[in-house]
């Protein structure tokens, strides 16, 4: 139904001719595809979406799409153009002010430069998420804190990474994880 309904409101939003509309439309139905596990039709969406919200300047709304286009990337294996989103995301939710995608972003970034072993770029993200710890939501300290370990692991610190190690195990059980 949601599906329907969401492909309903991008006809309608093709009609009216608003980039934003379509472009918040759009980004909605390849969010709902995205959930059911329709990845392509998701990417698809997204990218009209990401088209859309360029067109119509709305820096918020492309990071956002950058953000949900990276997860789609990631889950194919494709790390390149992840990590391309991700770093659009972070630009473009800076320029806009959209905290909580630039967040997320940061986090997802920091998270792919470790794995790729680019630990001097990721504690750049960490850094920046790690200066405002006290306005992050619980379950995003608790990343911040998981990826602080592993940084401090990769350089070497071995007991620092054990106590972030430990105080994101209590950060995680206190979100009844």
């Amino acid at each position: 139904e949601a599906k329907a309904s969401l492909e309903r409101a991008v006809e309608l939003a093709r009609s009216a001719g608003e980039a934003r509309i379509l472009s918040v439309a759009l980004g909605s139905l390849g969010f709902a595809l995205q959930r059911a596990g329709e990845l392509e039709g998701a990417k698809r969406a997204y990218e009209e979406a990401l088209a859309a919200a360029e067109q119509a300047g709305d820096a918020g709304s492309v990071a956002t799409i950058r953000l949900n286009l990276a997860g789609i990337a990631k889950k194919g294996g494709d790390l390149s153009t992840t990590l391309e989103h991700l770093e659009a995301a972070v630009d473009m939710g800076q320029r806009s002010g959209r905290r909580a995608t630039l967040r997320q972003a940061l986090l997802n970034l920091a998270n792919l430069d470790l794995y790729l072993g680019r630990t001097a770029r990721a504690e750049a993200s960490i850094d920046k998420l790690a200066a405002e710890r006290g306005a992050l939501p619980p379950q995003l300290a608790a990343q911040l804190l998981s990826l602080e370990g592993e940084a401090a692991a990769k350089r070497g610190d071995h007991a620092l990474a054990e106590g972030l190690c430990e105080r994101c195990a209590e950060a995680y059980e206190a979100l009844g994880r």
